[in-house]
C-alpha cells in the first residue's frame, strides 16, 4: 500500500471513539481526525493473515459517518461492480 497511490490510511483507536485518516491530496499529505463524543466506530473485519483491509470510498464514508450497512444488502444503482 501507498498513500502516493491513492490509498487511504485508517487508523482507530483502541477505544473506538476516535478515527484518522492520512492520504495525499495535490499540495501534500492530509490528516483527518474524528472523535466521538459518545459511542463507537464500527471496524469493519480485518483480514487476519495480512492485517490489511481493503473497502471502497462509500463504505469509508459511511464508517466515518456512523452508518451502519451491510454492503450485500445495498441497492444494486449503490453497489460497485
Amino acid at each position: 500500500m501507498d498513500v502516493r497511490n491513492s490509498d487511504v490510511f485508517i487508523f482507530i483507536n483502541s477505544r473506538h471513539n476516535r478515527i484518522k485518516l492520512l492520504h495525499m491530496e495535490p499540495g501534500g499529505l492530509v490528516i483527518y481526525s474524528k472523535l466521538l463524543e459518545e459511542g463507537t466506530f464500527k471496524l469493519p473485519t480485518i483480514d487476519p493473515s495480512s492485517g490489511k483491509l481493503s473497502i471502497e470510498w462509500l463504505d469509508l464514508v459511511m464508517l466515518v459517518e456512523g452508518i451502519r450497512d451491510d454492503p450485500k444488502t445495498r441497492l444494486k444503482r449503490l453497489r460497485k461492480y
